[in-house]
């Protein structure tokens, strides 16, 4: 019977896909400085000025990870609202207005009460003192949209506060980016002297290497579509694209119009050295332990240290999906098919045989 408390760790310690809501960092140091960065510059407290970011690296390298990371982080505030959609493909499909149905998803429920709430008070408020500063007996929110709303986001503000739902934007790229990009002021920016429902709001896809698959001219429109949207979004705003890719192919594949709009080099995901890779084991096993006060006769357990160099000498790049990967099998197959007993370490023979045609 397998049991992970046996061995001081949680159930499922060493899942390959990321959870929804992942709470824990492990090694990554500087990836992790870098994306917090992209986060905290593009709120209202902040430069507040919008971000276009493109982070890459090798399969497994810890992107997905990041964004599902960062998207918990951000929403658990709960001052701000992050997207995250592993994928941009529906069916065979590659288009933007196929995808914005699945963005506005994520705002149903809670945060969409929050938006329309929000903003009915805000227009609410504007239209009194604006009444009350005018002297008139009637004001309606409508007179209040009109003067104190840019006309380009008057109609979702509208169907926002008369219906509590967004309007259609049909199936055309161009209205499904202009609808999306009006939604996205309207719930960064203040009407009046009201602030807004969020401070910022976050964009993540994930595994656009996938876009690379399609003809030119979808990946024209979709890429088009992105700088659209980043052209609509100025303030409070990041866009963070993630590819399994090197940057030579990005550099030649993605439109210079997009790249341009680029407000920070890439985010490369590089591979890890011995020593991070080992940061990266040791602050990982510690989020899996059973509880905070569980003491591990060493940081590596049940794993010797011994066994974590042959698992890394195996491999030709070092990143966090592959390490986690021969760190379950090696564990496993020690207490299915090794006789490890609980307080015994995966010793470097043990692991060697595991191993062994393998990798």
């Amino acid at each position: 019977m397998l049991n992970p408390a046996d061995f001081g760790l949680k159930e499922n310690p060493f899942s390959m896909v990321p959870d929804a809501d992942v709470e824990y960092w492990a090694g990554l140091p500087e990836t992790k400085r870098a994306f917090s960065d992209v986060v905290v510059s593009v709120c209202p407290d902040d430069v507040g000025s919008s971000e276009f970011v493109v982070i890459c690296g090798n399969w497994g390298a810890g992107k997905s990870h990041a964004l599902r990371y960062f998207t918990h982080r951000i929403n658990k505030a709960g001052s701000n609202y992050a997207v995250y959609l592993n994928e941009v493909m529906v069916g065979t499909n590659l288009s933007f207005a196929n995808l914005c149905p699945r963005i506005l998803e994520h705002l149903k429920g809670a945060p969409m009460t929050r938006i329309t709430n929000t903003l009915k008070e805000s227009v609410d408020t504007c239209a009194d003192q604006i009444r009350k500063e005018s002297g008139l007996s009637t004001f309606s929110p409508e007179m209040a949209m009109e003067e104190k709303i840019p006309q380009q986001d008057r109609e979702i503000v509208k169907s926002l506060y008369h219906y509590g739902q967004l309007p259609v934007w049909g199936k055309e790229d161009y209205s499904a980016t202009t609808g999306l990009a009006s939604l996205f002021r309207v719930m960064t920016s203040p009407i009046g002297h009201k602030q807004p429902a969020f401070g910022a709001v976050y964009l993540f896809l994930d595994e656009l290497e996938t876009v690379f698959d399609e003809k030119a001219p979808k990946q024209l429109a979709f890429f088009s579509a992105l700088r659209s949207l980043i052209n609509g979004m100025t303030e409070h705003f990041a866009l963070v694209l993630s590819f399994s890719a090197p940057t030579a192919l990005l550099e030649a594949a993605v439109p210079s119009a997009l790249k341009e709009r680029m407000t920070r080099p890439f985010i490369q995901c590089e591979p890890l050295t011995e020593d991070s890779a080992k940061q990266f084991v040791r602050e990982y096993l510690g989020f899996v332990r059973p509880s905070p006060s569980f003491s591990p006769p060493q940081p590596f357990y049940p794993f010797s240290e011994a066994t974590i160099n042959t698992i890394f000498e195996r491999e030709t790049a070092l990143v966090p999906r592959r390490i986690l990967l021969h760190l379950r099998r090696v564990w496993e197959r020690a207490v299915r098919y090794e006789s490890l007993k609980p307080g015994e370490e995966i010793s470097k023979e043990m692991a060697e045989t595991i191993l062994e045609g393998v990798i």
